[in-house]
Formats: C-alpha cells, structure tokens, sequence
C-alpha cells in the first residue's frame, strides 16, 4: 500500500495506491481527494487483469462551494469506463 498526505494552509490532499495479487490476477486500486473550506475532489480507479486483459473502471466526485449567500454550490458525479468513450464529430 502507498500512502500520501500533504496539507498546505487550506488544502489538504491525500493519494493511495493498494495492490492485490491472486493466482492469474491482479487487481490495483488508485484513489485521491483533495479538499478545502469550498471545494472537494475525489477520483478512485479500480484495475484488474485476468489472462493478459486488463480492465479498468472508475468513478469521481467534485463539489465546489461558489457562493455563502445566496447559498449555492455546484456537484459533478462520473462514472468512467472505456466503453463510454465519446466520440466528437465536427460540426461546420
């Protein structure tokens, strides 16, 4: 397990990284935050491999404070995978 904490006067941060070996696999868990007074990030990914394919999914949240009064805030939730890709096309 790798464990990382660092904090500064308003923002405190943390990333971990956990590992888990069985026979012919591998799973890996890779995780942060990072928050303040007004705002919160988080991101963890799950990895896994099962006879040479990995495979990935993940998930994020992010919360932002923008204003006391009125009181209003802004949150995203994701959910990542490589099946969700998105594809842009161009408009002209």
């Amino acid at each position: 397990m790798f464990r990382l904490e660092m904090f500064q006067d308003d923002k405190e941060e943390e990333h971990m990284e956990l590992n888990f070996a069985y026979p012919k696999r591998n799973f890996t868990i890779l995780g942060y935050y990072q928050m303040s007074n007004n705002s919160l990030s988080s991101e963890i990914t799950f990895m896994w491999d099962k006879q040479a394919r990995k495979k990935t999914v993940g998930a994020s949240f992010d919360w932002k404070r923008l204003s006391v009064y009125p009181n209003k805030h802004h949150a995203v939730i994701s959910i990542k995978h490589p099946s969700f890709i998105r594809v842009s096309k161009a408009c002209y």
